[in-house]
């Protein structure tokens, strides 16, 4: 299960960040992260909306991987491009972790004001080049000698994707606060049409604050828009223990019902 990072998952990332720290090149720094400086990291940067979002690969009760858009720079003109740091669990490596992490992010990231998502890979290291390829990324360039560890310098390679925000096929979408008044809109009108009360303080007050009754408990809310924008479906999952969700507000327009949109969102 590929879903936003909660509070609770830092701590596996802790020892995902200090394994690679401590036996690698796949995270440049040297002295190992605490859990207190990665927990002010986390929770002051990635929200489930904004330009810098955290996903985990969530298998069997256990975070196996992450990945995470990050700032590109500290200068105003950098402000439309992020950078994309990947981790994977050695177990599951060689096994499309990665590649699915990194669609989840892009998904993500398509309906943020970005124009360019930017990765670095220390070299060599053949099995990374081949997955930010795989996934659309372009080699753009290699900094010499740009990372200096283990008392070795290495040559850095710089991958860039341009951030595809203009895609018109019919995908389904993570939602944002600003799809909130559609999603209403669309869900209130669905229980009307059937002769349903709408209940804002009771079944319906998930729909107020997705962030806190989805996103944050490691569910998610997706929604499926026309290429004109038209809000057409949604649905969500609300993670109910660690091995099992919960199918919810699963939502479509009455002229698009009856064509399969169901059944793709339900093999999606």
């Amino acid at each position: 299960m590929i879903r936003h990072f909660i509070p609770s998952d830092i701590p596996s990332i802790l020892s995902l960040f200090n394994h690679y720290i401590e036996s690698g090149w796949a995270i440049p720094y040297e002295e190992k992260r605490t859990l207190e400086g990665l927990q002010n990291l986390f929770l002051s940067r990635y929200t489930a909306y904004g330009t810098y979002q955290s996903f985990v690969l969530e298998v069997g009760g256990k975070v196996v991987g992450m990945v995470a858009s990050n700032p590109a720079g500290p200068m105003a003109h950098q402000s439309r491009a992020v950078e994309c740091g990947i981790c994977i669990d050695p177990e599951f490596c060689g096994q499309g972790c990665g590649e699915q992490l990194y669609k989840r992010l892009f998904k993500a990231l398509r309906r943020q004001p970005l124009d360019s998502i930017t990765a670095y890979v220390t070299l060599p290291n053949e099995a990374s080049v081949r997955l930010h390829k795989r996934v659309g990324f372009e080699e753009v360039g290699v900094l010499k000698k740009h990372t200096h560890k283990f008392g070795v310098s290495r040559d850095v390679m710089i991958f860039q994707v341009e951030n595809d925000r203009h895609e018109v096929s019919l995908e389904s979408l993570l939602a944002t606060r600003s799809d909130q008044p559609d999603i209403q809109n669309l869900i209130f009108e669905v229980l009307k049409e059937y002769g349903l009360p709408v209940d804002p303080s009771g079944t319906d007050q998930d729909l107020f604050d997705l962030e806190a009754s989805y996103f944050s408990k490691g569910g998610t809310f997706e929604i499926v828009r026309s290429p004109q924008g038209r809000l057409l479906a949604t649905w969500a999952l609300s993670r109910v223990s660690e091995s099992e969700c919960e199918l919810r507000k699963m939502y479509m327009v009455k002229d698009v019902r009856g064509q399969g949109l169901g059944r793709w969102l339900l093999e999606k």
